[in-house]
């Protein structure tokens, strides 16, 4: 029987010859990175949302087939007028004659018992919902409903003074369903607002990049608005809502979404759900810092309003910092490439032909590519000092996993 060696050395071998070293250490840059995300921004999450997170486009397609009305012509031209740039609703307009299409051109595109004209909102393309979040007929009032309504006009007045998140509660029709959930929803956010606090206030207010002057407040503050289920002017927002979460729309109990920032909802909490303990958990994440500065990476969606966000916001309460150049790092780059005898392009060329490598988050600081701004904010000197420090850190790490692999080829 051949003799296989001691089991340690097959494992040293495994491991130096294998893909570890590496992956070990793009796993240590990621945690390095993830460490800096964390230090960066103390500025508590519904701020930063409302002054940095821009909101997504829905899609909206008039199907109709000629000729069309006075009316009808009129109700387009209003829709196009409103998803045309610069206007400040969120949501762009696609009209599609259907005369002429075949049968199954016309079955693929027109939801089943819809009559044309029709309208169909979509979800943004980044949510990527199977889902429709509205369709129904071109009428004055569904036009109505859809650029505009009582709740989403509230909805806009609380953030843009300053609320934390405004709680919707969407009543599902049963009496005492609705009576229950709303009771507890009142505890719950009477609750949170006594025992949260927004972090660090003290720090923030002292820091030199916030600015306190900014229009909308910097508070803690919870509230509620109520959605009839039969008001038939916030018909299209309860589709956008009870169809935001998958087999949420095969809930018929009552819902409480919280919704702060720029119109971004939080996950939705249903029947029972709707309780103290989950709805703290829900206001703690919108007051507490913001860790994640990408929008697309955290959970929930934007709603459809139409509200010229930066211009009512104008001042901001988080002041880009740019970072001073740190020339030590092409030294420390040199060095790597020194030690292990190849280039870090030659490096990435052959582990590219060997393997995919997964791209470490993005720095604070840098625009990402979905456009999402992740600038620092609330930077004093001592966290300068801290995102220096890790920076170092890291370029240090990758001059020691060069060292590593290169060891581990030799060995």
């Amino acid at each position: 029987m051949e003799d296989k060696g001691p089991p340690a050395k097959e494992f040293r071998n495994c491991v130096t010859l294998g893909h570890s070293p590496r992956l070990a250490a793009i796993a240590l840059l990621a945690l390095l990175l993830f460490a800096v995300r964390l230090v960066a921004c103390q500025i508590p999450v519904f701020r930063y949302a409302l002054e940095r997170w821009e909101p997504d486009a829905y899609s909206v397609q008039v199907l109709y087939e000629s000729p069309l009305t006075a009316e009808q012509e009129s109700l387009i031209s209003r829709l196009k007028r409103t998803g045309s740039p610069g206007d400040p609703m969120n949501l762009t307009v696609e009209v599609v004659d259907l005369s002429g299409k075949s049968e199954t051109e016309r079955t693929s595109l027109v939801p089943k018992g819809t009559s044309l004209p029709a309208v169909i909102l979509q979800y943004p393309q980044r949510q990527r919902s199977a889902e429709l979040a509205w369709f129904g007929a071109l009428t004055e009032q569904h036009v109505q409903a859809l650029l505009e309504s009582p709740a989403r006009q509230e909805l806009a007045k609380r953030l843009l003074d300053g609320h934390s998140a405004v709680w919707l509660l969407v009543e599902s029709g049963d009496p005492q369903q609705d009576a229950s959930a709303y009771e507890r929803l009142e505890q719950g956010i009477a609750s949170a607002q006594t025992r949260l606090s927004l972090p660090q206030i003290d720090v923030l207010e002292k820091d030199e990049s916030f600015r306190a002057d900014t229009k909308v407040a910097l508070r803690l503050e919870f509230s509620m608005i109520r959605i009839r289920h039969d008001d038939p002017a916030e018909a299209i927002l309860r589709s956008v809502l009870r169809h935001s979460e998958p087999d949420l729309s095969k809930i018929t109990g009552p819902l409480a979404i919280p919704v702060y920032g720029r119109g971004r909802t939080h996950f939705a909490l249903a029947g029972e759900g709707i309780h103290q303990q989950n709805i703290e958990t829900s206001c703690q994440f919108v007051v507490g810092a913001c860790s994640c500065q990408v929008k697309a990476q955290n959970p929930g969606i934007d709603l459809p309003m139409a509200v010229p966000w930066s211009s009512e916001i104008s001042d901001a309460a988080i002041t880009t910092v740019s970072l001073p150049e740190l020339s030590g790092l092409g030294e420390l780059a040199a060095k790597a490439e020194s030690v292990s005898g190849q280039s870090v392009s030659e490096q990435t060329e052959d582990s590219l032909a060997e393997e995919s490598l997964v791209a470490p988050p993005a720095l604070p600081g840098i625009t990402s590519s979905d456009g999402q701004g992740s600038d620092l904010g609330s930077a004093n000197r001592g966290l300068l000092q801290a995102i220096i420090v890790a920076t170092v850190a890291m370029a240090a790490a990758v001059a020691v996993a060069s060292l590593w692999i290169r060891r581990g080829r030799d060995q």
